[in-house]
């Protein structure tokens, strides 16, 4: 990277990064993406690398002019790439990732199955920011109570589907209203011995705080 025919970056991407975001031989790691974009509107667009090895990666680089040169955000998106999405009508890009937990707990086959969550790079920093964005979080929540609604007139399995509702429901800070959502669907069924499991997971996993 240059600027005004300075070069200010020209180098490998530090090993250590590399080695705390992913667990594979570094030999394996295969870059999928170069680009420049702003993420924060001020004219200084950063550095997306974006990685694969056993699962996808990306490194943000972004220029700190005090000192001089770049910094580095590492990001770890799990087993789906995330998508780069203006929500808004301000222009900027966010990050949009899927939660890959769920899909790995609950043997779900799609990012259309497991919680979104919102990613904003402000100053120097990436800032989960789901909660801010209800619209665009609400009608996810939609197509998915769908799809519960669906396999569960057709007997099919929906605990992840659950789990993944209930989780985004508690990023917009509605988790009671989901809850009675869930128990409208069931109807006069004792369903206690699933709402404790989902609960244990959502608390593991962050969505609940204790």
């Amino acid at each position: 990277m240059t600027r005004r025919g300075e070069v200010v970056l020209d180098d490998k991407i530090p090993e250590d990064i590399l080695k705390n975001l992913t667990s594979s031989n570094l030999d394996t790691i295969r870059v999928l993406d170069i680009r420049t974009i702003d993420l924060d509107g001020d004219r200084e667009p950063e550095l997306i690398v974006d990685l694969q090895s056993r699962g996808y990666y990306s490194l943000i680089y972004h220029y700190r002019p005090l000192a001089r040169q770049y910094g580095i955000i590492p990001k770890s998106w799990g087993i789906w790439r995330y998508d780069l999405t203006e929500i808004t009508d301000d222009g900027l890009p966010r990050f949009v990732g899927y939660d890959y937990r769920f899909a790995r707990e609950f043997n779900l086959q799609s990012q259309s199955q497991v919680p979104i969550q919102v990613w904003e790079y402000r100053g120097g920093q990436l800032h989960n920011v789901t909660a801010n964005y209800p619209e665009f979080v609400t009608r996810r929540l939609a197509r998915v109570w769908r799809d519960i609604e669906q396999r569960y007139r057709q007997n099919q399995e929906i605990r992840g589907l659950l789990a993944a509702y209930m989780a985004n429901q508690y990023s917009l800070g509605q988790g009671e209203l989901g809850w009675r959502k869930v128990r409208s669907l069931f109807e006069d069924r004792n369903i206690s011995d699933l709402l404790a499991d989902l609960t244990q997971f959502l608390q593991d996993t962050g969505y609940i705080q204790s």
